[in-house]
């Protein structure tokens, strides 16, 4: 998974150990979640976010939800059995994380 995670991280000066010590989580951990070879549980997504104060999409995403009309995406999934849906997630809609 693509994500913004070493750009955040070198913006504050912190490094993968101390942002890993505020997670709880391993340092080989977190280097494998910034270098997109793990994933990261919802969980944990909300908790880095929190910590560079952000918001999950934007981090995981790439959605900028600061710039205005932006933060919009449409996402299709299909279920077994189910036609296509189409759910639209909006920035304005969801919450600060």
């Amino acid at each position: 998974m693509i994500n913004k995670l070493y750009d955040l991280r070198k913006e504050t000066g912190l490094t993968q150990l101390e942002i890993a010590n505020i997670l709880s989580i391993s340092r080989s951990y977190y280097g494998m979640i910034e270098t997109g070879s793990r994933n990261t549980t919802l969980d944990l997504a909300i908790k880095i976010a929190k910590v560079f104060n952000k918001k999950v999409e934007e981090i995981f995403l790439g959605i900028n939800a600061t710039k205005k009309g932006k933060g919009v995406r449409e996402i299709k999934i299909h279920e077994e059995g189910e036609n296509n849906r189409n759910f639209s997630t909006n920035k304005k809609q969801h919450a600060k994380v």
